[in-house]
Order: structure tokens, then sequence, then C-alpha cells
């Protein structure tokens, strides 16, 4: 792609190891900034940081409370318009989906 997207094969571990290794970023300045991605409405910028910051603190408190709460808004955000997206992102946090009733 022209802005060199998809060259390399850097992934979530190595993101993370970015976040936490060389910005030197804690879980909690990690959390922090998903809290304020979350209240602006950026939720799947949120969600994305979460990954990369648990990937780095994989037994962090505060991240994998902002994680629920980025992919709860997801879900919720979704729910009305698109089921894939919607069961995609509950599925994150475990939540369960419930089944639609067919029309007899």
């Amino acid at each position: 792609q022209p802005d060199m997207q998809g060259m390399d094969a850097l992934g979530t571990e190595e993101t993370g190891k970015a976040l936490a290794v060389y910005l030197d970023l804690s879980e909690r300045q990690l959390a922090g900034a998903a809290e304020r991605m979350i209240a602006a409405g950026d939720f799947e910028l949120a969600a994305r940081l979460l990954q990369w910051g648990l990937a780095a603190y994989p037994d962090s408190a505060p991240l994998r409370k902002a994680h629920e709460l980025a992919y709860a808004k997801l879900a919720e955000k979704y729910q009305g318009f698109n089921p894939f997206k919607f069961v995609v992102y509950s599925e994150q946090i475990a939540r369960e989906t419930s089944q639609i009733a067919s029309p007899r």
C-alpha cells in the first residue's frame, strides 16, 4: 500500500513492547489514555491501544477493566445494525449474546 502498511510483520506483542519498553508508558498511563479515548467516543482506537497494552502487561487490572469497557461500548454501538461486529466485540469480553427468535 502507498503508506507502507502491511510491509512489515509487526504484531500486537511488538507494538506492546514499543509502548512499554521504548516509550516507557506504564500500565496506568495506557489505561488512562484508553479511558480518555472511550470518553471521547474513540472506542476502536481505545480497543486497539488496550490490545497492545495487554500484550505488554497481561496481568494488569486497570487495562483489563478499560478493555472490558471499550468492547462493551463497541458492542453497544453496533448492536442495532451490524450483528457480526456485535458478536465479535461481545466475544472479546465473554459477553453472552442471545439468539434472535425466528419469525413463525
